[in-house]
């Protein structure tokens, strides 16, 4: 491969990984509009199970972009790691963190939520457990994202 072809993959790399960081990053302000709008919504209405389910598809579909952007970015820190450079390891641990908190707070009060709208009377505990699940969510994954963010461009404890 010439240098040109190369330099154009690494250019297509980073702007790929940058594109779904930021959509990303929109999922993110999504969680917290999404959720005031199911806190409003009445459990019994016809609307509350759409728009659950609605959320988990994007939700779902922001899980697979993670995946996307963790493998781009593993391809194009391959240096960072061959150096031992700290914050590249920082980045790689918030990301498992960060998919670890969706898999498990953010699938399971979407479930939840579910069978509580399917099954009120038998499942209203379960709403009270969603909401504080995805309550810690919200926050958590805010948190996450803007620690990626921060160190990604300031990229601390040295660039090499």
């Amino acid at each position: 491969m010439c240098r040109e072809e190369n330099e154009m993959m690494q250019d297509i790399l980073f702007y790929s990984h940058y594109a779904i960081a930021v959509l990303i990053a929109v999922y993110t302000i999504t969680a917290f509009i999404m959720d005031a709008r199911l806190a409003k919504t009445r459990i019994d209405s016809p609307g509350y199970l759409t728009l659950n389910q609605s959320f988990f598809r994007i939700h779902r579909i922001t899980l697979y972009l993670g995946v996307i952007t963790f493998l781009i970015g593993g391809k194009m820190g391959t240096l960072f790691f061959m150096s031992g450079s700290v914050w590249i390891y920082l980045k790689l641990f918030l990301f498992i963190v960060y998919f670890g908190l969706m898999s498990a707070l953010g699938t399971k009060a979407f479930k939840l939520r579910k069978q509580a709208a399917e099954n009120p009377e038998q499942m209203m505990g379960n709403l009270d457990i969603a909401a504080k699940k995805m309550k810690i969510f919200k926050y958590s994954q805010a948190i996450i994202v803007v620690l990626l963010y921060l160190i990604a461009y300031i990229k601390p404890f040295g660039y090499v």
